[in-house]
C-alpha cells in the first residue's frame, strides 16, 4: 500500500516548528544577541520568549482559518523573496551541521564531503514528499534530543550562578531590541509552515502541537 506523502500529522508539524524556529538562532541569531545585550542576553532570552507568544497566537490563527501563504500572494517577485530565504535559511543550516560534524566527529574529512553526507540524503527526502521530510524530521528530533542531553550533562558541572551577575548592564533598550532579535529568528521561519498541506486533524490539535513545539524550541 502506498503512502500518502502530500500531507503530514500534527507531531511532525511541531518538530518541523522546532527545526525551523531554531535554524536561523542556532547559526547567527544567539551570536547577535550576544553582541547587543551582552551579558544580559539570558534576560533578553526570557522576554523574547514571553513576547513571542503574541506572533504565535497570530499563527494558530492561520491555522484555523486555512491560510496559504501562496495562495494569497500573488506578487512574483514576493515568491521569489521568499524562495532566497529557503535557500538562505538551508545554507545556514548547512553550515551549522558541517561545523558540528566536523569539529566532533569528522576531524579530518573535507568539508565538501561532509555537505554531500547531507544534502544528497535531503534532496533524496525532498523528492519522495512533504510525509517523508516529516518522518526524517521525527528521527532527526530523536538524534538531536540524545545529543543535546549529552552535551547538557558533559557541561553541567561547569554552570554557575553567579555568572548571571551582574545584571542590566547592558541597559533596557539593547535587552529589548535583543529580544526581538529573538522573536524575528525563532518565529518568521514558522511561518512558511503555512504552505504545508496537514491532514485531516482538527486546527485545534495543531495549534497545540504549535505552542509545544515553540516552548521546547525556546527551552533548548
Amino acid at each position: 500500500v502506498l503512502n500518502n506523502n502530500e500531507k503530514i500529522n500534527s507531531l511532525e508539524y511541531m518538530i518541523l516548528v522546532i527545526f525551523l524556529s531554531r535554524s536561523f538562532y542556532n547559526g547567527i541569531g544567539f551570536q547577535t544577541m550576544l553582541k547587543i545585550s551582552k551579558y544580559d542576553t539570558w534576560i533578553s532570552l526570557i522576554l523574547g520568549f514571553i513576547l513571542g507568544f503574541i506572533p504565535i497566537l497570530i499563527l494558530c490563527y492561520i491555522n484555523k482559518k486555512g491560510i496559504n501563504l501562496f495562495e494569497i500572494i500573488k506578487s512574483k517577485i514576493v515568491k521569489f523573496i521568499i524562495m532566497l530565504f529557503l535557500i538562505f535559511s538551508f545554507t545556514i543550516i548547512l553550515n551549522d551541521f558541517i561545523n558540528f560534524a566536523s569539529l566532533k566527529y569528522l576531524f579530518e574529512t573535507s568539508n565538501l564531503a561532509i555537505a554531500l553526507l547531507f544534502i544528497l540524503p535531503a534532496i533524496y527526502i525532498v523528492y519522495k514528499g512533504i510525509e517523508t521530510i516529516g518522518r526524517s524530521a521525527l528521527f532527526m528530533f530523536y538524534i538531536s534530543v540524545l545529543l543535546f542531553f549529552l552535551n547538557s550533562l558533559a557541561l553541567v558541572k561547569y554552570i554557575e550562578i553567579e555568572n548571571l551577575k551582574p545584571i542590566f548592564i547592558s541597559g533596557i533598550f539593547p535587552i529589548i531590541k535583543s529580544s526581538i532579535h529573538f522573536i524575528a529568528y525563532t518565529i518568521f521561519p514558522i511561518i512558511f509552515l503555512s504552505i504545508v498541506p496537514k491532514n485531516n486533524e482538527p486546527y485545534k490539535v495543531y495549534n497545540k502541537k504549535l505552542v509545544i513545539g515553540y516552548i521546547i524550541s525556546s527551552l533548548s
